[in-house]
């Protein structure tokens, strides 16, 4: 749509360049230049500029020496794009994205994303970032921080149905483990029904509560560590093993309390006729 190319100070021997655009059109047409030297925002996530429909504006700032031996180092930029009703053909941090109205910025350092979007068909916020180095994405995986929404139908959706245990909507905030594998969850259960399999235990539609964990892929299934449930007068904390299809497998219980004085222990684990429970504790009221 425009552009300036300028020099600041010409007294120099090597004076700066500066390089501004604003563009606006398909958003495939300005992946092209989000994937192109020095940018690659695209590639290392195995998405083609040609997976990206929607529309955008973008607007491109470039500054580096004006000499020969230039390297990438020496370049300082940064793409900021605004989309609306972005989809992408390829998935994307393995799910798949559509109808996002999102703002997308790219330094040499992260690539970060706000915005509203789709993730497997369940609407959410997004707020994610990923490192750069040497102009790719590294290793390390940044933050991730998505706030959804899940009915029972949802999570089906995105794989973590937990249908043994919860029931209703859920209102989920997923991040990723900080140096690590698996993703972090903090779930609003006030309009949900929480159940424990093989303690006769549940939580009704309307009362407050909280639930948090990280869960953790395994052989078989998923490790669910620094399990915490907070309640009024209710709660509990522990961990998990769930199978493939994210049914509860084992459970250890540290503390398990439905008042203020209880303070049971508990081990659940799964057999061919239902759970087998083995508990311990100082004091604990079953009125």
């Amino acid at each position: 749509d425009s552009g300036l190319f300028a020099i600041a100070d010409t007294s120099q021997r090597y004076p700066e360049g500066v390089i501004e655009m604003q563009l606006s059109g398909d958003a495939g047409s300005l992946s092209e230049i989000a994937d192109a030297e020095p940018f690659k925002a695209l590639s290392k996530q195995d998405v083609a500029p040609s997976d990206v429909t929607g529309v955008a504006t973008a607007s491109v700032s470039v500054r580096t020496p004006l000499r020969e031996d230039v390297t990438e180092a020496d370049v300082d930029w940064r793409v900021s794009i605004d989309g609306v009703g972005l989809a992408c053909a390829a998935p994307l941090v393995g799910y798949m994205v559509t109808e996002a109205n999102v703002n997308i910025l790219v330094t040499p350092v992260e690539i970060t994303v706000r915005g509203k979007a789709r993730i497997d068909g369940v609407a959410a916020d997004v707020d994610m970032n990923h490192p750069i180095a040497d102009g790719y994405l590294a290793g390390d995986t940044g933050q991730q921080m998505v706030r959804l929404v899940l009915d029972d139908a949802a999570r089906k959706r995105l794989g973590i149905g937990l249908d043994e245990v919860l029931a209703g909507s859920v209102a989920t905030y997923v991040s990723n483990i900080e140096n690590g594998s698996g993703q972090h969850y903090d779930l609003d259960l006030k309009r949900a029904r929480l159940v424990l399999p093989g303690l006769g235990w549940s939580k009704g539609i309307g009362v407050p509560a909280s639930l948090s964990f990280d869960l953790i892929p395994i052989d078989g299934g998923y490790a669910v560590k620094n399990l915490v449930l907070e309640g009024a007068d209710f709660g509990f904390s522990g961990s998990a093993t769930l199978d493939a299809d994210y049914g509860v497998a084992a459970a250890d219980i540290e503390r398990f309390y439905l008042r203020a004085s209880d303070s049971l222990s508990f081990k659940l684990r799964r057999n061919k006729n239902g759970y087998a429970i083995s508990a311990s504790g100082k004091s604990f009221d079953f009125r």
